[in-house]
């Protein structure tokens, strides 16, 4: 990440809901190299939308995924489920 905090600082990121996608299984064979494994906490279809909004558990820090109903269906999301989250370097802001 591209910031202007000292090395080994604390730093707060942000990663919108959009550029999270969820797998499975993590994804070797992909240019997304950020993968966490999650928990779902929660779901919530958003009105009038094709689209979920999936809460996570990441090592404790809260995580949003915006994915299609259809995804979630395949993935068969509920609460307590493991996937993996997938976030793009580009996609993540830093701040100090």
């Amino acid at each position: 990440l591209a910031t202007k905090a000292p090395r080994g600082s604390a730093v707060s990121v942000r990663v919108r809901a959009d550029d999270v996608s969820l797998t499975e299984m993590p994804e070797h064979q992909s240019s997304i190299m950020n993968t966490i494994p999650v928990t779902v906490r929660g779901q919530s279809i958003l009105d009038e939308t094709p689209f979920s909004l999936i809460e996570l558990d990441a090592f404790g820090t809260t995580l949003f995924a915006r994915i299609t109903n259809d995804a979630s269906r395949k993935l068969n999301l509920r609460v307590g489920a493991e996937c993996h989250a997938q976030i793009k370097a580009a996609a993540i802001t830093a701040y100090s």
